[in-house]
């Protein structure tokens, strides 16, 4: 039996989406970004329409701080070490991290969004604080 009188506000606001349709990644992400996008999307709560393009450039960058680790690292190994291109590399990564975090954020797939979703739902835990 189902439950008595109209479905409330809240009820009605919940996005609810089949696992089994999962949206596929746009046509222009190369190989390795739809990759990051396929790994991603089925981990996320909200994989409304409207938050695609963060979705996008959280693969963008991912691949992205991938490619500078990359380079970094043949630097590091390389026979000519230059300091000026090693800095330039390191701000790169830097860069990248900053904007990987702040989409983490807003995709709710950040350490501190699923405290703050613990916060407003009343089940907050620090989070050194561990089910036991």
């Amino acid at each position: 039996m189902g439950t008595r009188g109209r479905k409330s506000a809240a009820e009605l606001a919940v996005v609810r989406f089949d696992k089994n349709k999962l949206p596929k990644p746009p046509a222009w992400l190369t190989k390795e970004q739809s990759d990051d996008w396929k790994t991603l999307v089925p981990d996320l709560v909200d994989v409304s329409r409207a938050r695609w393009p963060l979705i996008e450039a959280y693969c963008k960058h991912t691949v992205a701080l991938r490619h500078v680790g990359q380079l970094i690292s043949d630097l590091e190994h390389s026979e000519s070490f230059d300091v000026g291109d090693y800095d330039k590399l390191l701000r790169m990564q830097e860069r990248e991290s900053r904007c990987l975090a702040s989409l983490a954020v807003r995709l709710g797939i950040a350490q501190s969004a699923s405290y703050e979703r613990q916060k407003r739902s009343g089940k907050q835990k620090a989070p050194w604080q561990f089910e036991g």
